[in-house]
């Protein structure tokens, strides 16, 4: 599970009257950071006499998290005159980000990218390390800015609006001691709006965050919940209430003909191919000719473009309606949800569902740990056998179908979640938690695994596994994955376990790739065919480098993940069936994926059947799923390009339906500031 970033991107201002108020004497504003588990961290920021702040940032995310300190500095206008940020960044390399406003010029440097411009009085610079204050400090300064918009650096533009108070969120007081605050929206450097509440007397950060992770003055923690459920629901209706334009659910059948249809049975392509689509489902697929249509049908003309099954993510953790949007207009129409907030996913599955808010379809999988600092974000957590037996039955109380074991989890309460699981017929995967190896997961009874880092932690010696519930189990494969033979005999049985045992491996290459081949100011690996198509900062977002310090590092961590890709190569080789998912930013890093899983050899066309019929059988349902064939659902994709002869071809998806609905690609896209493709202009 990778970090969400999205509630810290922040910004700072260049010049606004309320950017540094004034302090009459030096205060300190303490606050919590809170994520699935309770606290983490928190924030300290200190206002000297001079209004210069002093923000100390930490938190601890399963071994991983920022510890960051930055000094902020205002000139006589309020403009900033110096930023420093030092420390080390979520993945624990060193942060060293400077910006100063000096004779005229703006001068910056990051580990995204360096420059210098002409100062004017309505930019905003973006630290790439940022904080929650700092986007309180852009939200202070964008109300002061004509029309509450200002331009981005190094580029974008930002708006705020104020969309309620925190008497609307609680039907009053919040708490007794608790300032009144208002709620501002802030659009221009993500997919969303940032939501933040500032206290209405001195403007300074009351709140900032979601569901995933938040910050809050400390003492008034009690509040967080509240704040978090009442800015989704807001959040949610805006959504909602755009979403009836960019979709057509008038629920008349629909002709798809002209098509080169790809067979995910059969795995080859077929051309002069007409789909029918009757309530939502497949209702004759034939000839061109052979498949009649009505005089009510919609005809689409698919003009030879490639049809096939919608896409599968085997591995997400949605973070909210956006999530939803970017799956569909990369042609994903059902994700694996790997861990999630039990209602939050709940409520967007029913909302997805429905039409309310666009998505795709949702399979469930629920995320238990075990009470340790080290544990992921989530509230189920267990430390002996009652505890294991009542979260099992709170998942399957919910909906939930699988169980994902994580990696603190006591290696003794393992068999006991997966008998109970499995008692109920229930999917049990996961990381392998401290102290266990991969094969003993195995012969425990997971049905699959998560990541292919734990491939390579199955070989290593009794101290690093017993570690590998916090970073070391991201660093220690970086270091040494290119060390392991997998032509040698340990390996070879370990293979032989996994045949033995049916196991399903998740590899999620590209959740490692960019840790180990990144390289600052270049773009990730798997954003990089699609970094034009983004919004600026979140393109910007995507060249901050990897875990490696320096060149030889890099040079290392390179020589790994190549290891990483010679393993998937070997599995599939082996028999061994394969999902495909990102664990990563929804809906782009999909295709990287899978081009990663050419570059091990697996064939496009075996690729195309694992991401679609494939899963779907892994999940047992492709009897409504995984192919175009009668009675199944209708989550149909065209793509401009064969996809059989160049994979990344997926990126250019056309026209996408799930359930017999029609979306309008150009106006989702639009709306979370995405490009359209390049010849769709």
């Amino acid at each position: 599970m990778r970090a969400k970033t999205a509630s810290f991107v922040s910004l700072l201002v260049l010049a606004a009257a309320l950017a540094s108020p004034s302090a009459a004497e030096p205060t300190d504003h303490p606050y919590t950071m809170l994520m699935g588990k309770g606290p983490s961290g928190g924030m300290d920021v200190k206002i000297d006499a001079d209004g210069t702040r002093h923000v100390a940032f930490e938190f601890i995310d399963r071994g991983r998290g920022p510890d960051t300190h930055s000094d902020i500095r205002f000139g006589a206008n309020g403009e900033v005159t110096s930023l420093v940020i030092t420390g080390n960044d979520y993945m624990k390399a060193p942060v060293d980000e400077h910006f100063a406003l000096d004779d005229g010029k703006l001068t910056w440097t990051s580990k995204a990218d360096s420059g210098s411009v002409a100062a004017k009085p309505d930019l905003m610079y973006v630290p790439f390390e940022g904080n929650s204050e700092t986007l309180a400090i852009a939200a202070r300064a964008l109300l002061a800015a004509p029309n509450g918009t200002l331009d981005l650096l190094p580029g974008g533009r930002a708006h705020i609006e104020k969309a309620a108070t925190t008497a609307d969120a609680c039907g009053g007081e919040c708490a007794p001691g608790v300032a009144s605050a208002s709620l501002y929206l802030i659009t221009g450097f993500g997919y969303d709006p940032a939501p933040v509440w500032l206290d209405d007397a001195t403007h300074e950060l009351l709140f900032e965050g979601s569901s995933w992770s938040s910050m809050v003055v400390k003492g008034d923690e009690a509040i967080a919940p509240k704040l978090i459920d009442f800015q989704s629901k807001l959040i949610a209706k805006q959504s909602a209430e755009a979403a009836k334009a960019m979709q057509d659910r008038t629920g008349a059948p629909v002709l798809i003909e002209h098509a080169m249809l790809f067979d995910t049975v059969a795995r080859k392509l077929i051309p002069h191919t007409t789909v029918r689509v009757e309530n939502g489902k497949i209702a004759a697929v034939g000839p061109d000719g052979a498949v009649k249509a009505s005089p009510v049908d919609r005809i689409i003309d698919a003009h030879g473009q490639v049809l096939m099954p919608g896409l599968t993510d085997m591995h997400v953790h949605l973070g909210g309606e956006t999530d939803g949007k970017l799956d569909i207009v990369n042609g994903v129409t059902t994700v694996r949800d790997m861990g999630n907030d039990l209602d939050a996913l709940g409520r967007w599955e029913d909302e997805f569902n429905s039409g309310e808010q666009i998505g795709p379809r949702i399979w469930k999988a629920c995320l238990i740990d075990g009470r340790n600092p080290l544990a992921g974000p989530t509230k189920l957590l267990i430390s002996t056998p009652e505890e294991a037996h009542a979260v099992v039955k709170t998942c399957w109380d919910h909906g939930f179908r699988q169980m994902k074991i994580y990696s603190s989890v006591d290696p003794k309460l393992v068999p006991v979640v997966i008998a109970d699981a499995h008692g109920r017929g229930m999917r049990v995967s996961g990381h392998i938690p401290a102290g266990m190896t991969m094969a003993q997961g195995v012969e425990e009874g997971y049905d699959e695994v998560q990541h292919a880092n734990f491939w390579f932690l199955n070989f290593r010696p009794a101290d690093v596994v017993a570690k590998t519930n916090g970073i070391t189990r991201l660093k220690d494969p970086a270091e040494h994955a290119k060390d392991l033979d997998l032509n040698s005999p340990e390996v070879k049985r370990f293979i032989a376990l996994l045949q033995a045992h049916h196991t399903v491996v998740d590899p999620t290459l590209v959740a490692f790739e960019d840790d180990m081949t990144g390289d600052p100011h270049d773009p990730s690996a798997e954003l990089a065919a699609d970094i034009d198509r983004l919004p600026p900062q979140v393109a910007r977002g995507a060249k901050g480098g990897g875990l490696g310090g320096d060149a030889a590092e890099r040079k290392t961590h390179a020589q790994s993940f190549q290891r990483f890709i010679e393993f998937t190569g070997l599995m599939h080789r082996s028999g061994i069936r394969i999902v495909g998912g990102t664990d990563g930013m929804a809906g782009f890093p999909l295709v990287h994926e899978f081009e990663n899983y050419v570059a091990a050899g697996i064939p496009a066309d075996e690729v195309l059947q694992l991401a679609t019929l494939g899963d779907a059988q892994v999940m047992h349902h492709d009897d409504l799923a995984g192919s175009v064939a009668p009675g199944k659902n209708a989550d149909l994709i065209l793509i401009d390009g064969d996809p059989v002869k160049s994979i990344g071809d997926l990126r250019k998806v056309t026209f996408v339906m799930k359930g017999g609905v029609i979306y309008d690609l150009p106006a989702i896209e639009r709306s979370i500031g995405v490009k359209p493709l390049p010849d769709q202009h």
